[in-house]
């Protein structure tokens, strides 16, 4: 559980936090303009690293159990508005990304271990009633995801 008491926040340090934020109205984003780990804000509270976005949420009164995250409802990673700010699974966010199109899908996605290609030659192959456990080994995936890209819940995108 993550909150108030628990990261030690004190005024000083939402006075300091405030200080590096630039607000505009209250429905508009407000761009942390601090440290930053790639696109997201980053804040130390007693020689501990937290997300901004999270701290501003916790400076809202929330509390965040384990393995909850910090959701941005308008997908603008420096925004600590806690307007935009959503506290929920992660499975939620990452579905969120995906329906907003901001999840790198097929070989945009850095682990990706097939291409294209490779996908639509599984399919092809499955139609043709070679077994799962085939093709997961002849292209060095889990017959798991063999499964997920047949059935089109995954690589939905290729023909």
């Amino acid at each position: 559980l993550v909150n108030a008491t628990t990261i030690g926040l004190q005024q000083k340090h939402i006075d300091r936090f405030w200080k590096k934020v630039v607000k505009h109205g209250p429905d508009d984003c407000w761009i942390w303009i601090g440290n930053k780990c790639g696109a997201y804000g980053s804040v130390k509270i007693n020689q501990q690293t937290h997300n901004a976005h999270r701290v501003s949420a916790v400076i809202d009164g929330r509390e965040l159990p384990a393995g909850m995250v910090v959701m941005h409802l308008c997908d603008n990673p420096p925004c600590v508005n806690p307007r935009h700010l959503e506290v929920t699974t992660g499975f939620k966010n990452m579905s969120d990304a995906v329906a907003k199109g901001r999840h790198a899908t097929g070989v945009l996605n850095g682990r990706a271990k097939l291409v294209e290609d490779d996908v639509r030659v599984i399919r092809r192959l499955a139609e043709q009633g070679v077994k799962p456990a085939e093709l997961a080994s002849q292209f060095g995936v889990s017959p798991g995801m063999i499964y997920f890209i047949v059935s089109r819940k995954s690589w939905a995108h290729v023909d």
